[in-house]
């Protein structure tokens, strides 16, 4: 990677996800990893507009960091819970987070095992797992149950948390 372009900031860019993709895939150790992790909460303080609220969510399979705008509009409607694809965390969002927002309470989650700020100490051997962490997630943030949007892996997650919970999510 060239020193100057990483050098040049994420608004230095014109495309701000292309460095952090770029960092992601030339990561191998945890401590390669951890830079990453904070690049890119990094870039969800200088891609996206301010969080109402950020916090930490324990789950059976680690810590999952959890960013929530409250929007608003219909704040008695379901929130909206967009799920990234693999090597993004919540700043592949950016674009959609403010246009959600003026209608929803949004809560983007950086996933486990995955490019973020969570943590994962225990091993996700399955989609159920991933389900599972989602679930746990959800229960805390949105008891009410969410309107999830995924990409990718997000959206594979998803569809496996709807269909093995189909009441856990919004109507």
């Amino acid at each position: 990677m060239d020193a100057v372009s990483s050098s040049q900031g994420l608004h230095g860019s014109e495309r701000p996800g292309a460095l952090l993709v770029g960092v992601c895939r030339c990561l191998h150790d945890g401590a390669a990893a951890r830079v990453h992790q904070l690049l890119l909460g990094a870039a969800v303080v200088e891609t996206m507009p301010a969080p109402s609220e950020t916090e930490d969510v324990a789950t059976s399979f680690g810590t999952v960091r959890a960013y929530t705008w409250a929007g608003g509009g219909e704040q008695d409607s379901p929130p909206v819970v967009p799920l990234p694809g693999r090597t993004s965390g919540a700043p592949m969002w950016a674009a959609n987070v403010p246009k959600l927002a003026r209608s929803r309470r949004v809560i983007a989650l950086d996933a486990l095992g995955d490019a973020g700020m969570s943590v994962q100490p225990a091993p996700l051997t399955s989609v159920e797992d991933q389900a599972a962490w989602t679930d746990e997630v959800i229960s805390a943030l949105a008891p009410e149950g969410p309107h999830l949007v995924g990409h990718s892996f997000g959206g594979a997650t998803a569809a496996v948390y709807a269909g093995s919970i189909p009441t856990a999510c919004a109507p």
